[in-house]
Parts: structure tokens; C-alpha cells; sequence
């Protein structure tokens, strides 16, 4: 079973992970260093306290960890921590993650996420005036939500420390290898779907009627590269359309091809340039490599974790449905 599609999607994993880069930077009494190396010091007593993880644990809320009182809501006091997560919502990322201390956060986007946090607060008192925290089905979305935002920023704390710098080398290195020998075509095309629309375009364009890019806009159905006047870029060799590529690969350059049909409809291509293949410096490569490396070893530790769990699943008790007995809230 696959549990890992969305793990890293969405602002709330970038503002999980920036919320927690801050409160490392400029925390009272929080460790000092390096978050990677952080995170590296702390996996392994993560991974070793795994096999305890069936035991329910206690959650460590103490407010005062939450650094010096900003402001007060009808007396209740809003720490400086408390407002990171609102912070992230409304600032630019970069200006966000470049704080490095409270007091260089800019007095508007202050003002605006304590606004935020105190109609959060005064709801949410209003809410558990009204008994709505006895409500069990809103219990259960808490609860939910509440794993989901730990369990993204755990995947973040540990990501950092899941892959070495040896891989992603090796990695280029291979894709690099690949490449010798390669070649790459920039080519645009019209796609269409029938023989008697293709020769129609093909006749457009013998007779110039049009230029080969306006009528790529107007009448290609790639959606992909219609936009851009059936450019499709630079390819390398053998990441296009097999049936499509093997026409393209014999077409001389700057000349129209003649009406031909692939399993996606009928074509009419040009190729613009040929060159041999050359890959990007490592530098510019290594971060997507990263990226890539990091989420397929995140998607095995998740699924290593399911894997060594122990997953039971009672018989229905037709007796016993929780969703049909009122439930009783001490």
C-alpha cells in the first residue's frame, strides 16, 4: 500500500519546516548548529524509539516553551512561537525563512497573524462554550489533523538525513554516462486528429497561408506545446514518443514533414537543431537529484514502517457500531 503520494505536498509541509528551522535559529535556549546536523543526531533515536511506537504516547505541551508573551487576547496570552505558523502563512517564503530572530519580523506581518491568531482563539473559545469539543466526530477531524501535521513535520526532520552527498554523485554521475554518445532534437509539431486535417495544414503551409508556429496555436490539440507554437524543446534521443521520434530522427533539418500518423494522432514536425548531448554542470543538477533521491527513500522508510507493523482488523460487531450508539462524553 502506497501512503506516501501526498506526505510532502502543500504549504503546510513548507510552513512545518520552516516553522521549525526558526525555532532553532532564534529559540531561547534552543540548541545552536547546523538543522541538518540536528536532525542527523536525533534520527537514530527516532528509529530506535520505532519499535516502541505501539505504546500511545504522551504529548510534551508545556506554553511557556513557546518563548516570551507577544500580546494577549482577552487576557490570554499569545507567545512568540505560537505565531510562526500564521507568520508562514501570509510572508513571502524567502523573507520568511531569512529571519533569524523575533524582532526583525516586520511590525504589518505582526499585526496581521496576531489579528489571525486571536479570531482563531476567541472561536475557538466560543466553540468549547457551546459543548462543540464534546462532539466526537469533531474530536476525530482533530485528532486526524493533529497526526497529519506531526507526521509531515517528522518525514521533514528526517529527510535531511536520508540521503549522502556519495548518491546524488553517483546518480549524476550515471545519468552523465547515459547521455555519452546521445543526441538531442529541438522539434516542434501540430497535432491532429485526423489524416484530412493534417493534409490540410500540410497544404497551409506549402502554400504559406500561414507560418508553421501560428498555426500550431490555433489548431494543435497538444495542449502541451500548442500555447508555444508546437515547440517541444530540446530531446534527448529516446525520451520522445517512440513512433513519433523515429520519423523525426530521419527528417532533414529545417523541412516540413509530410502528414504521419503515432498512436496519439496524425503529426506534422519540423526539427529546428541536432546537437550531441551534454549533461548540466552538477551543481545545477544536484538539488532535483536530491529532491528525487529523498523522496524515494521516504517512500521506503514509510513503507518499511507498515510493513514491520502489526495491523489487526476486528470483526464487525453489528451490536457494537459507534456510529449508530450515542456516545457518552465524561
Amino acid at each position: 500500500m502506497r501512503t506516501t503520494t501526498t506526505i510532502l505536498s502543500g504549504l503546510l509541509i513548507i510552513n512545518l519546516a520552516i516553522t521549525a528551522m526558526l525555532y532553532y535559529k532564534y529559540y531561547p535556549g534552543a540548541e545552536s548548529g547546523d538543522m541538518a546536523q540536528a536532525n542527523a543526531k536525533t534520527l537514530d533515536n527516532n528509529r530506535q524509539s520505532d519499535k516502541h511506537a505501539k505504546s500511545k504516547p504522551e504529548r510534551d505541551f508545556n506554553i511557556e516553551n513557546y518563548g516570551p508573551v507577544y500580546a494577549t487576547v482577552n487576557d490570554l496570552p499569545v507567545r512568540q512561537l505560537e505565531l510562526l505558523p500564521y507568520l508562514a502563512e501570509i510572508m513571502p517564503v524567502a523573507q520568511f525563512k531569512s529571519l533569524k530572530r523575533f524582532d526583525e519580523i516586520p511590525d504589518n506581518y505582526l499585526e496581521q497573524a496576531t489579528q489571525s491568531i486571536a479570531i482563531d482563539a476567541l472561536l475557538d473559545n466560543a466553540a468549547r462554550a457551546n459543548g462543540m469539543y464534546a462532539d466526537t466526530g469533531l474530536q476525530s477531524a482533530i485528532r486526524q489533523y493533529e497526526r497529519r501535521y506531526m507526521r509531515a513535520a517528522y518525514l521533514n526532520s528526517i529527510t535531511p538525513t536520508l540521503v549522502t552527498d556519495e548518491q546524488i554523485k553517483h546518480v549524476y554521475d550515471k545519468l552523465a554516462a547515459d547521455l555519452k554518445g546521445k543526441q538531442e532534437y529541438h522539434a516542434h509539431h501540430i497535432l491532429l486528429a485526423t489524416e484530412q486535417e493534417a493534409r490540410a495544414i500540410s497544404d497551409a503551409l506549402v502554400k504559406k497561408q500561414l507560418p508553421f508556429v501560428e498555426l500550431a496555436k490555433k489548431h494543435s490539440l497538444d495542449n502541451t506545446s500548442n500555447y508555444k507554437g508546437g515547440d517541444l524543446g530540446f530531446n534527448i534521443e529516446g525520451s520522445l514518443h517512440a513512433q513519433f521520434e523515429s520519423v523525426i530522427s530521419k527528417l532533414p533539418l529545417k523541412q516540413y514533414s509530410a502528414p504521419f500518423k503515432t498512436d496519439l494522432g496524425w503529426h506534422i514536425a519540423i526539427v529546428d537543431e541536432r546537437r550531441p548531448s551534454t549533461p548540466l554542470p552538477y551543481e545545477q543538477t544536484a538539488p532535483a537529484i536530491r529532491t528525487n533521491l529523498e523522496q524515494q527513500a521516504m517512500n521506503a522508510y514509510v513503507d518499511k514502517i507498515i510493513s514491520d507493523a502489526s495491523i489487526k482488523v476486528n470483526a464487525l460487531d453489528v451490536g457494537n457500531d459507534a456510529m449508530t450508539e450515542p456516545v457518552t462524553n465524561n
